[in-house]
């Protein structure tokens, strides 16, 4: 079974940097979603067409003056329906699993299918502790790296050897 690289650490440390970096040396068609905070909201981004320039945000959540997110889980279960209908032959990018879904039955379903499967899988996921982000990290096939800004350097050269291997 492929191996699931997940990545973890607090706010600020580079997760998404080191995700960024790492998809830079890699020769596999790329898939999957990165979320990108703007202002008081936070879109979701169809990460094939990100890297080729072309994607088109859509709107996962949004803060209220008081800093409470308000998530939009049918987004999510909307994308959700075509995680799985990804080339089987690419990387599974997906920066970054957190709260936001935690309603989103049918997104998290999908996302946990993957971690299932004998597909390549980078992901973010937000160091705390839910339901479905503990059943993402519990997975077989899952290798979690924890990152600080202590070790990010050296897990960066770790991390790029993995990635090359996935190149099949």
């Amino acid at each position: 079974m492929i191996p699931k690289i997940l990545i973890t650490g607090e706010i600020g440390v580079g997760k998404s940097t080191l995700v960024r970096s790492l998809l830079s040396q890699v020769h596999l068609e790329i898939n999957g979603f990165f979320t990108i905070k703007r202002g008081s909201e936070v879109f979701l981004y169809d990460a094939h067409h990100l890297l080729k320039g072309r994607a088109i945000p859509q709107c996962i959540g949004k803060c209220d003056a008081n800093g409470i997110m308000t998530a939009y889980p049918s987004v999510f279960d909307t994308f959700g329906k075509t995680i799985n209908r990804f080339p089987t032959q690419s990387l599974i990018v997906m920066d970054e699993l957190g709260f936001m879904e935690r309603d989103a039955k049918v997104f998290c379903d999908a996302v946990l299918e993957i971690m299932a499967s004998d597909r390549p899988v980078l992901a973010v996921v937000k160091a705390r502790s839910a339901p479905f982000l503990d059943a993402v990290r519990a997975n077989d096939n899952a290798m979690l790296f924890h990152i600080t800004e202590a070790n990010r350097t050296m897990r960066i050269a770790e991390l790029d050897e993995l990635i090359k291997a996935l190149a099949w």
